[in-house]
């Protein structure tokens, strides 16, 4: 460290770096040292042997190092906690969120639908994702196929890295479930607050998450969301919008047809709905909040 600075707090984020750190911290005396992570999955498909192996020997020593670990999901515990991980070491900080960013704009949002084949008047669903097994575009498209078949019409965007006409198994299973004319491929987007405020229905299909932003950043937008049950999302969306089993296309499609048809039948109930999601995100997933979270934090 620099002469004469001496740090009173050291974060580092698992697996690879926490455990460089805490060798560093122990070295130079340090005791407020504090662990984090934001991802989920503990397993060799997602993590490789390496990392794999990291994390258990991270685990084992968890019981005297860090003094806390930070997880931004209840999920993200059970997981880790599953593989070793003492338990009582942990502390729940949810992300949080910009809401003078991520806020209602209709305005914006009718200019993007303007600049797509969507008439005023047909439901334009999306999903903001990455191309990633774990994300499970085909379990989407799958439960569109089936939305279509029961006659529903709709458009919907997928936006996020990989999702292109240069992404061919994509471009096969929209083909397969004849969806080709419905879904826009969107790519990656700098605007995503625009991307939420053009949707009417925000959808995440992921087989795995821990928790999942773009519930939040939908919602801040006032814009209602149907998920699988997957990390922390069920706690995100609450009664505010619908949660299935993952890997259940036909569970994902009824829940995307009631919310269809309570958009089209029921506008006032829809537009209480849209508030709630906003409020929801305002009372607790704030940037505020997750800073003074971990300013409290800290200063134990």
């Amino acid at each position: 460290r620099p002469r004469g600075l001496r740090a009173e707090v050291i974060v580092e984020w698992v697996d690879h770096d926490g455990l460089v750190g805490g060798i560093v911290a122990r070295l130079v005396g340090m005791r407020g040292r504090y662990g984090g992570f934001h991802k989920n999955a503990i397993d060799n498909a997602t993590l490789g042997r390496t990392t794999m192996r990291l994390a258990r020997l991270n685990a084992y020593l968890s019981r005297w190092v860090p003094r806390r670990i930070v997880s931004c999901s209840q999920a993200g515990i059970t997981q880790h906690c599953a593989i070793g991980y003492a338990k009582g070491q942990f502390i729940v900080v949810p992300n949080g969120y910009d809401l003078g960013h991520f806020t209602p704009d209709l305005k914006r949002g009718r200019a993007l639908r303007s600049t797509l084949p969507v008439p005023d008047d047909v439901p334009l669903l999306g999903m903001v994702a990455r191309f990633h097994p774990q994300k499970d575009h085909l379990n989407l498209i799958k439960a569109l196929g089936l939305l279509a078949k029961d006659g529903q019409d709709f458009r919907c965007l997928l936006i996020g890295t990989g999702i292109s006409e240069k992404n061919g198994e994509l471009v096969r299973w929209l083909n397969a479930y004849n969806m080709r004319d419905r879904v826009f491929l969107l790519g990656q987007r700098n605007d995503i607050e625009v991307v939420m405020n053009a949707l009417d229905i925000h959808i995440l299909s992921s087989s795995n998450e821990a928790f999942p932003n773009v519930l939040c950043e939908a919602m801040a937008c006032t814009t209602p969301c149907v998920t699988t049950d997957v990390g922390d999302a069920a706690l995100i969306v609450r009664n505010t919008g619908w949660v299935v089993p993952p890997k259940s296309p036909t569970e994902l499609a009824n829940a995307l047809l009631n919310a269809i048809q309570l958009r089209l039948a029921d506008p006032e109930a829809w537009k209480r709905r849209r508030l709630q999601c906003r409020q929801h995100i305002a009372d607790n997933f704030t940037i505020d909040k997750m800073v003074a979270n971990y300013q409290r934090i800290w200063a134990t």
